[in-house]
């Protein structure tokens, strides 16, 4: 993501915050359904970024039809890019984003 394309978000009012990328892990999980009762799987990418001096936690769900085997970390550990914020939250201590992350052009 260019700067120039930073500002148009910013005056947009799209939330942004500028992270450092540290993991990330793909998973299946299995849970239950509040509507159905039934239990229910779900494909997730789960990417740990530091945001100053906190950790905070991306997860993003993948299609199901999208194989999970090879999938590798988008970015390198260290690396700097920008996370577009959808959804904040804390639980139990950790902060949690729902978002898409960029890299940072240079």
């Amino acid at each position: 993501m260019t700067k120039a394309e930073m500002q148009k978000m910013i005056e947009q009012g799209t939330p942004l915050a500028l992270v450092e990328y540290r993991s990330g892990k793909a998973e299946t999980i299995t849970y239950r359904d509040k509507t159905t009762g039934r239990s229910a799987t779900m494909k997730l990418i789960t990417h740990n970024v530091e945001a100053g001096n906190n950790a905070v936690q991306i997860g993003e769900r993948v299609p199901d039809e999208q194989n999970l085997t090879d999938w590798q970390p988008p970015f390198k550990k260290g690396s700097q890019c920008v996370l577009v914020i959808e959804s904040f939250t804390k639980d139990k201590g950790v902060y949690k984003a729902g978002g898409k992350l960029h890299p940072l052009a240079a």
